[in-house]
């Protein structure tokens, strides 16, 4: 994505032709990774016409030049979530004219030159510099000139730009060229094995790689969308007995093909009885996945929802990465 036209999307990596000072970098988001955010994307690690992220996995597309920290629903973005200055710099440039109207409800043209939405450039010393996509409207607190710190509040979270929903499009830069924080500089030889993080400890600890993981779940009386999940509708807690359907369902990201998901229903508290249940196993990876089972002609009571995604792999064998359980009721 670009913010600026001179600093224009690069699909490669910086291999250091002196010895640059490194940049180290704090979570540039007021969240807690993996509880109230996440990584939805990475950098593309792929030259071709595919992709990959830092670790061979497919939290990426095609030509992305940046980390991805998602908010889950627009709730927590209407909230107001603090994007933050990741390291020491001087504030280079800003825009803070976009609604938060995210791709396909912003006109193309509006978009044309200005993926990146509202943002804030800074430059950091020895060449390097960070780039803060798809900010709130009106969020924006800093100016061209600033001094900042990292820790540094610039902004808050928002889906302004080419964005699909609410998140922070952070891009680090040495000397113009594209530079994964998970790698640093110089490029990647094997799956997340060279390179030097550009997090500080801290960061790095808490932006551990994680995936998969659970966007939302819930319980409603149609089929959920997408779109609706993300303006938080589907989510009933309360449900009448004279309803077409009774429906559970999950969003995760990250799931991988040959990761087995399994959802059911069930009445009448612990023990209860299965009214509707699916398990299947992934064909393909996918960055995000929604399934749903339903229950028809409903009797008053208590409904609880459970779901498990499990990976097999050699190293660990059968390993339950995501769980969720949720109850409503049927009046």
């Amino acid at each position: 994505m670009r913010f600026f036209p001179l600093l224009g999307l690069s699909l490669f990596f910086v291999t250091p032709a002196h010895h640059a000072q490194a940049l180290l970098l704090e979570v540039p988001v007021a969240c807690t990774p993996g509880t109230d955010c996440f990584i939805q994307n990475y950098v593309d690690h792929d030259a071709g016409k595919g992709w990959k992220d830092y670790r061979c996995g497919h939290l990426s597309y095609d030509g992305h030049d940046g980390t991805d920290f998602r908010l889950p629903t627009l709730k927590e973005m209407e909230a107001g979530v603090n994007v933050l200055a990741a390291a020491d710099g001087v504030v280079k440039n800003t825009r803070d004219s976009m609604k938060d109207t995210g791709l396909h409800n912003t006109d193309p043209t509006v978009l044309k030159g200005r993926e990146c939405g509202n943002g804030v450039m800074i430059e950091h010393e020895d060449g390097w510099s960070t780039q803060y996509c798809h900010m709130k409207l009106g969020s924006i607190t800093v100016k061209p000139g600033d001094e900042v710190s990292a820790g540094s509040v610039l902004g808050q979270v928002g889906m302004s730009g080419m964005a699909e929903f609410p998140h922070l499009h952070l891009t680090v830069r040495h000397d113009q060229e594209v530079v994964d924080p998970f790698t640093g500089l110089g490029r990647e030889t094997s799956c997340g094995q060279s390179g030097a993080s550009a997090w500080m400890p801290e960061a790095e600890k808490a932006l551990a790689y994680k995936p998969p993981g659970l966007i939302a779940a819930g319980f409603s009386t149609q089929e959920p969308t997408f779109e609706g999940i993300l303006e938080g509708k589907f989510n009933e807690t309360s449900i009448h007995a004279d309803a077409p359907a009774l429906l559970f369902w999950v969003e995760v990201y990250g799931p991988r093909e040959g990761d087995v998901l399994k959802l059911t229903l069930t009445r009448g508290g612990e023990g209860g009885e299965v009214v509707a249940q699916h398990e299947e196993t992934l064909t393909n990876s996918k960055a995000q996945y929604m399934q749903y089972i339903d229950k028809k002609s409903l009797e008053p009571g208590e409904y609880d929802g459970h779901f498990t995604l499990t990976r097999t792999t050699e190293k660990d064998g059968a390993q339950i990465l995501v769980t969720y359980e949720g109850q409503v009721n049927v009046e």
